[in-house]
């Protein structure tokens, strides 16, 4: 169980329960008010800021120019102070609205203090459409009601930093970061949000407990002033389970997942605080349950990096190195860019270790493509498409080396013409990790969310076909060096434009 930590108070779960009626969500209300600053504009964009991250800094709201006052982006730990003036006493109710950006794998939370008033909010992220971001981009919006009691006359204070959200970063590769899109305060004169609100969200992440799954499902709870600590329970299809919430300062928000047994189909869920009488009843559907393909390569780029010698020869030996993973970790499979890198792997090492690379190919646990290098097929000739294919027909011929699929990395677009050629070859399967930055009009399409997809040839020939968005794919999802924690927030970022009725497979490359 997770739960953020604070000491403890002398004020009952019930006193604080019996205040006000008690809200079934977390999504914010929308409700008219007196904007008292902004800073940016709310165009899902980060641009309109001072490029990067800052150390910390004090940025003074009633004067503005927050085009270079404000910084783009905000690393863990780093705390971002807003400085307002009230000129009458504070009435009513405060609502900090905050919009963000996803800039690593790893989502933070957000400590926010008010005047010595402090807690952590979550960011719930979604993906969602930019006109200038990377398209999509993972954004979240989330407003923070702020008791009057927390501000005064005169100068008040709002300090915004990022903080683990899993609450600890040892060894962790990627540092937390977000990039702003929109920040505000408007006072409203009554309270939008109850003193305490609940929400419950099924997650993608099913594990085996005992021979049997379990799905995690978090748990939010977020408090508009202090409480002591307490137990929070889960009432989920037949089964009770229950986690502590800890003792909390100001306000903010705590965050329990509980291990919930499988089930199927929607069901009722029911969240309360132990020994009290209010319930929180929420209608929740498992998530869906996934397969994913995760396919390692290194980028065939022969002399952008470094000398031709010295590229061939580290491609060797990673092939070498992709060999002995395979022998200490059996599940491990890796995947070259082109028969190129095989080509230097053979004319360079023992027979022994040729026949075992062939071997490793022909099982499944290498791919080798039938292409030999990245080639911009719009400026191939026909000739050079097809003598592209030569080498790795070569293969096959004479160590029995797999001939079905062609890969193309880093690469902006494909000739119409491709699929022609390969179906031609004998060729089923295209994979292509497109390069966003020089061919964008192809993110717009969104082409990997509709993969795969039969893409055919001006013949009427057709290969099934692959695409992604980009070719450091796996960067964007579990940082670089990857690591399988890093990808907690992210990979169901990315899971989520494929869990829609159209897509019918269970698994994702």
């Amino acid at each position: 169980m997770r739960a953020l930590t604070g000491s403890s108070r002398q004020v009952s779960w019930t006193a604080i329960l019996l205040a006000v009626l008690c809200s079934l969500s977390i999504t914010s209300a929308a409700a008219q008010g007196t904007t008292l600053w902004e800073i940016g504009k709310n165009d899902r964009s980060a641009r309109e800021f001072s490029a990067g991250h800052r150390s910390a800094f004090v940025f003074n709201a009633e004067k503005g120019g927050w085009e270079t006052g404000w910084a783009a982006e905000q690393e863990e730990g780093v705390p971002y102070t807003i400085e307002f003036h009230l000129h009458g006493s504070a009435s009513g109710t405060y609502a900090l609205q905050i919009d963000t950006l996803a800039a690593t794998p790893v989502i933070p939370a957000l400590r926010v203090d008010v005047n010595g008033h402090s807690g952590n909010f979550y960011l719930r992220a979604r993906l969602t459409d930019s006109p200038v971001e990377p398209n999509p981009v993972s954004r979240s919006s989330m407003e923070i009601e702020i008791p009057a009691a927390f501000l005064h006359t005169g100068v008040n204070q709002i300090v915004l930093t990022c903080v683990n959200s899993h609450g600890n970063s040892d060894g962790q590769q990627s540092t937390p970061a977000i990039r702003y899109d929109y920040l505000s305060l408007t006072q409203r004169e009554k309270n939008a949000a109850q003193a305490i609100q609940a929400d419950v969200q099924p997650t993608i992440y099913y594990l085996e407990r005992d021979g049997k799954l379990v799905e995690e499902v978090d748990a939010f709870v977020r408090l508009r002033q202090p409480a002591p600590a307490s137990t929070l329970e889960l009432r989920m299809n037949g089964h009770v389970l229950d986690a502590p919430i800890a003792a909390q300062d100001g306000f903010g928000e705590q965050r329990i997942t509980f291990e919930v047994p499988e089930w199927s189909g929607p069901t009722q869920a029911r969240l309360s605080i132990k020994g009290d009488s209010k319930v929180f009843d929420f209608a929740v559907q498992p998530a869906r349950k996934w397969t994913l393909y995760v396919v390692p390569h290194t980028h065939l780029d022969i002399g952008y990096t470094d000398f031709q010698g010295k590229v061939a020869e580290v491609q060797a030996r990673t092939l070498q190195d992709a060999i002995n993973m395979i022998h200490e970790h059996p599940g491990f499979r890796f995947a070259t860019d082109g028969s190129w890198n095989a080509a230097q792997f053979l004319n360079t090492r023992p027979a022994g270790l040729q026949q075992e690379l062939a071997a490793m190919a022909k099982d499944g646990k290498i791919g080798i493509p039938a292409n030999y290098a990245n080639l911009l097929t719009g400026y191939s000739s026909l000739e050079t498409l097809y003598r592209s294919l030569y080498y790795s027909k070569s293969l096959e011929r004479s160590m029995g080396i797999p001939f079905d699929y062609a890969s193309i990395t880093d690469v902006p677009s494909y000739t119409g013409a491709y699929p022609s050629v390969l179906a031609s070859a004998g060729l089923r399967y295209l994979v292509a990790a497109g390069n966003g930055d020089r061919g964008p009009v192809l993110q717009h399409e969104l082409w990997n969310v509709k993969s795969p997809f039969w893409w055919e040839g001006t013949d009427g020939q057709k290969v099934l076909f692959w695409y992604s968005r980009g070719y450091g794919q796996i960067e964007s999802i579990f940082g670089l060096p990857p690591e399988v924690e890093g990808g907690h927030d992210t990979l169901p970022l990315f899971l989520s434009e494929y869990a829609r009725h159209g897509y019918k497979p269970d698994a994702v490359l």
